[in-house]
């Protein structure tokens, strides 16, 4: 490992804290090495803009990948280059000044040592923090006065703004020097009256464990408390609870006025959480597999008919596209503990999870299936269909009827159906296409939008109450299909981690952004397989351009406890990063078509040709079945076992030993899987059915 690999993985600690975001461990915990660093030649690396907007190909048959907003700067070309030389030769004065060159307001992507692009604005804080015990030190003693000052004219500021700024900068220029403490607790002060519960938690327990903080000060221990349980994150909460009960069992506290004792605010505290955000841990097992000798089926509904099935069929035909538009306009469901909603044929509906009948239904399946087949051509340049449930809304990617591959976002009332907003006719996203599948956060929603036949996409953000456009980010260019006209399989997903939101573009790049400020934090990107007409046509390989999201085939993308994991849908290996520095934590060789399905907290859990679970810290595989044939849909899984329909049985799989302790022929065909009280949901290609069990399962949350 060389030595700029070195100070790279050590010094972007620190960014999560000086952006004011929260962290994904302690800054303690992670300095004791919890994470486990393989350092692989090639193992990720910026391949620079494409030209003209064309993939070009490798001699081992791969494309460039996504080209993420503009070309980055070399970091030798920049005062962080500059800085890294004077520090690899312990000159730590002249580094210290190559830093002070660098300006934290700076949006130039650049990259990193490891072939991150990131802006170069957080390269300051990020350079500091990588110093050892002796260039620090050095900083703080030529610091710390001009520290000391800034924190004092920061305080006498009267316009709240200015005063966050002044915090602001602080934090992110001077997080190692004394008065950085002092201004990371006010910012994350000022961060809770904002309803920024998770900055607010990071701000406090970087001002806690900075070497002028005082972590056991019990009145520090309740605001981090309240921050950790207003933003959700109750792992962490009982972590901290625990460790405070112990220290503090007779103390108290002042809050709002009033004394209460910190395990009695504790015991508050907890009280308010959702039954879905207790953590499971050591629940007994409770997965009755059923041996389906005979099962008993409640209900059946059809998705696409026959006779709408041979119809688009022979357009296709028509049209050279051959068997390729069933998986291409392939109905999609979203189902949670006690809710079905499906799309098919540009119709959604809400069915009953007892009977299978409608309880609501909207839109034309017969209009659209003869907008359908009368302009299959379109479909070369997409179709995409998403469902995402939100609380009381329903959040539809939907085709249009009068361009195909040009798709709305619909939100719906779930429980009547009503719509409530469109994006059709929102002037700022005039002749934008949503793609891929959008994600709720907080009080907006998130999609990715292309004009059919260019290759730039952007983020969008729109109010989750009507819809309103509230701002957009440019993302950058994806490699053209010239036989198509757009870009080859371009079908992002979207997350949330701790504090940025992820854009995985299923086109050769993961994107990190802050949904606050909607700047990049960072991004990485790589050479993938070829798409396109050209490729295998089987469940879950790539289809025609903007291959539909109707599969969960189509690449992942998932945030947990401070890492970050992807599988894009054109690379053979799963990553694995830290989420606020994007140090890489581990690569994976595996199946091309597999995806992410689950994690837990040991596993991360990858659907292929076989189900392989790999540990989570450092990508080994522990284990790994053929499950039930191939060609398998999404499973359920519950905290010690999966069910799994694979196209010769449907099987249980113990999540311990990787074994499979039960299965049946008599559903055999692959089928996507979700449990509703007594019944399970067995989704098809073409229809919904439900099974009685004898007993309800519980299965674990949908991760």
């Amino acid at each position: 490992m060389n030595k700029q690999f070195k100070l790279t993985g050590r010094s972007l600690l620190l960014i999560a804290m000086a952006c004011a975001v929260t962290p994904a461990y302690g800054l303690k915990r992670v300095a004791q090495g919890n994470m486990v660093f393989i350092e692989q030649q090639g193992f990720i690396g910026w391949n620079g803009p494409i030209e003209d907007g064309q993939a070009s190909t490798s001699a081992d048959g791969l494309v460039d990948g996504f080209s993420v907003a503009a070309a980055g700067t070399a970091i030798e070309d920049t005062p962080a280059g500059e800085a890294i030389k004077f520090m690899q030769a312990g000159d730590w004065l002249s580094a210290i000044a190559a830093i002070e060159k660098l300006n934290t307001d700076d949006p130039r992507l650049v990259t990193d040592p490891n072939g991150i692009l990131r802006p170069l604005s957080t390269f300051k804080s990020a350079l500091i923090a990588s110093m050892p015990a002796e260039g620090q030190s050095t900083f703080r003693k030529l610091n710390n006065p001009a520290a000391d000052t800034r924190l004092a004219q920061a305080i006498k500021l009267t316009d709240l703004t200015e005063r966050e700024k002044a915090y602001q900068s602080l934090v992110k220029d001077y997080a190692l020097c004394d008065a950085a403490a002092q201004a990371a607790d006010a910012l994350g002060d000022l961060r809770f009256e904002q309803g920024r519960f998770d900055e607010a938690a990071a701000l406090f327990m970087f001002a806690a464990e900075h070497p002028a903080g005082t972590a056991d000060d019990p009145m520090v221990m309740a605001k981090r408390l309240l921050a950790l349980s207003r933003a959700g994150l109750w792992k962490r909460f009982d972590e901290l609870a625990q460790y405070a009960n112990f220290r503090h069992a007779a103390t108290s506290v002042k809050l709002g006025g009033s004394d209460i004792a910190l395990p009695a605010l504790i015991e508050q505290l907890s009280a308010t959480r959702k039954a879905g955000d207790i953590n499971i841990v050591n629940q007994p097992d409770r997965l009755v597999l059923p041996r389906f000798d005979q099962p008993v089926r409640v209900f059946n509904q059809p998705l696409l008919n026959q006779a709408s099935l041979q119809n688009i069929n022979q357009a296709a035909m028509n049209n050279g596209m051959g068997g390729a538009i069933q998986q291409l306009i392939k109905p999609v469901t979203a189902i949670d503990n006690d809710r079905i909603f499906t799309l098919a044929l540009g119709s959604v509906a809400r069915l009953d999870p007892q009977t299978g009948s409608d309880l609501w239904r909207q839109g034309n399946t017969d209009e659209h299936l003869k907008v359908l087949t009368g302009r299959m051509h379109q479909l070369q340049q997409g179709y995409q269909q998403a469902l995402v449930i939100a609380g009381d809304t329903l959040l539809a990617v939907v085709p249009d009827d009068n361009y195909l591959n040009r798709s709305r976002l619909i939100a719906y009332n779930t429980q009547t159906g009503e719509q409530r907003w469109s994006t059709e006719g929102n002037s700022e996203l005039r002749n934008q296409g949503i793609i891929g599948q959008p994600i709720a956060f907080k009080d907006q929603v998130y999609f990715v939008t292309q004009q059919p036949g260019e290759a730039q996409i952007k983020l969008v953000a729109v109010t989750l109450e009507g819809g309103r456009f509230v701002r957009s980010l440019d993302l950058g260019t994806a490699p053209m299909d010239p036989n198509m006209g757009a870009p080859i399989g371009l079908s992002p997903r979207l997350t949330m981690g701790q504090g940025y939101l992820f854009v995985q573009t299923n086109n050769g790049s993961l994107i990190a952004i802050d949904p606050y400020s909607f700047t990049f934090a960072w991004a990485y990107s790589q050479r993938i397989r070829p798409g396109g007409m050209g490729m295998n046509m089987g469940r879950r390989r790539g289809m025609v351009a903007n291959a539909s999201t109707a599969t969960t085939y189509t690449g992942t993308v998932i945030a947990h406890e401070g890492l970050v994991f992807a599988k894009d849908t054109r690379s053979n290996n799963l990553h694995a990063f830290r989420e606020y520095d994007a140090s890489p934590v581990w690569s994976a060789r595996t199946d091309s078509d597999a995806t992410i399905v689950h994690f837990d907290e040991r596993h991360v859990y990858v659907l292929g040709e076989e189900l392989v679970a790999h540990d989570r810290l450092t990508g080994e595989r522990v284990w790994w079945t053929p499950f039930a044939g191939g060609d398998a849909g999404k499973p359920v899984f519950t905290d010690n076992a999966c069910l799994i329909a694979g196209n010769q049985r449907i099987c249980r799989v113990d999540l311990t030993t990787g074994k499979l302790t039960d299965y049946s022929d008599e559903l055999a065909g692959g089928a996507d899987l979700a449990v509703i009280g007594n019944n399970l949901i067995h989704t098809t290609d073409n229809d919904i059915t439900g099974y009685r069990l004898p007993q309800p399962i519980a299965p674990r949350p949908n991760n």
